[in-house]
């Protein structure tokens, strides 16, 4: 897939007192969802969702997010949809069945090596290889020759509403998500992603990084073995923030995404009785530039309602979410939208992306409130 790439620059960061973080984190731990209305249907062309804007989009997609798997199934089906998160999981279901019924019997902790020697070579089953042969899914031999499978698009902030492929369309552009994770390429659009006029400016903000991925592993492994089950049992939870502009226009993408695996007959899977991830509670704050009309360039910070809409009714820092007891969840913390000029007449333009610049995020595993506690600097 063509990548497209934005200028990125250096991380500066206050972080925020743990402590008070913790205190949210348990006081929060028992607030109830409210109910929300049914899903309705939304437009299919092909295989791929039609979002008449980025609100619809995103409201869609974090409903679908907290559903549960039986009625998101059912969702899917009334939409003769099929996204990327359900051939995820129906993919992680099918393995772990198959697996059970070809080792029966069998040590599970032995490597494929060993296996392979006693005269069992697995065939991973037919959904699969399907999803393997079009390049929806990668398959990774790991140092210990044990094998793990990732979806190729790593932007998993819109699992729920991209098609195998990818792609969504939003309004008359067709958005198809680049397997770097990092950048959106839209098809037939003339303007994303064009280059500010007043690049020569970009020194004056060397302290601020607007695309990044904070997890609570290391750049050489993003993976935490369980302190309390072993090197069997794996998982990691990280925050991922994008974000891209025209002269008009800005948009912005902010989700945390945590994942556990469990290695059993080789391989490692997702959907399994391996459930430790308990929650998250994340403070930010952000902001962007502007160009003034007659008077350079600025800083506006989050919060303001004006150049950009009021994004009132959104989540927002601080966020909490907690009792999941679940393997696999992407969560959106400030829902990305593309965002414009109001009014642009007067002239205002974006001068660059919206930046990071003060965060503090901790995931909860094994356990929630006793359990461990890693935050992500």
């Amino acid at each position: 897939m063509k990548k497209q790439i934005v200028k990125g620059i250096i991380i500066s960061f206050l972080v925020l007192s743990l402590p008070s973080c913790e205190k949210e984190f348990e006081d929060n731990a028992t607030t109830t969802a409210k109910a929300e209305e049914p899903l309705a249907r939304v437009q299919n062309q092909n295989g791929i969702l039609i979002f008449s804007d980025y609100d619809e989009l995103e409201a869609v997609n974090a409903r679908l997010a907290s559903l549960p798997f039986d009625q998101l199934d059912i969702w899917e089906n009334q939409n003769n949809f099929l996204s990327l998160a359900s051939i995820d999981r129906k993919i992680n279901e099918a393995e772990v069945q198959h697996q059970e019924t070809f080792f029966k019997g069998l040590n599970p902790d032995l490597t494929v090596a060993e296996y392979q020697s006693l005269g069992y070579r697995y065939e991973h089953t037919a959904i699969y290889k399907n999803y393997l042969n079009k390049g929806t899914i990668v398959r990774n031999i790991e140092t210990d020759g044990s094998i793990s499978t990732e979806l190729a698009v790593k932007n998993h902030g819109y699992l729920n509403v991209l098609n195998f492929e990818g792609k969504v369309i939003v309004g008359n552009e067709l958005v198809w998500f680049a397997d770097d994770g990092t950048f959106v390429y839209k098809k037939n659009s003339t303007n994303l992603l064009r280059k500010s006029s007043i690049d020569t400016h970009v020194a004056s903000k060397l302290n601020g990084q607007y695309n990044f991925n904070k997890g609570t592993g290391n750049s050489s492994n993003r993976w935490i073995t369980d302190p309390a089950k072993g090197s069997n049992y794996r998982y990691y939870g990280k925050v991922i923030f994008t974000s891209s502009f025209t002269v008009s226009s800005l948009s912005q993408n902010f989700y945390w995404e945590a994942r556990a695996e469990q290695k059993k007959f080789g391989n490692w899977n997702t959907r399994n009785n391996y459930n430790p991830i308990w929650g998250c509670a994340a403070n930010w704050s952000y902001d962007y530039w502007i160009i003034y009309p007659g008077a350079g360039f600025g800083t506006v910070r989050d919060g303001s309602m004006y150049p950009l809409p009021n994004s009132s009714g959104k989540p927002t820092s601080p966020y909490y979410v907690s009792n999941l007891n679940t393997n696999y969840t992407v969560r959106s913390l400030q829902f990305s939208s593309m965002y414009t000029i109001v009014p642009a007449s007067i002239g205002y333009s974006f001068f660059d992306n919206v930046r990071v610049y003060n965060y503090n995020f901790v995931f909860k595993y094994s356990g929630g409130a006793s359990g461990y506690n890693y935050t992500a600097y």
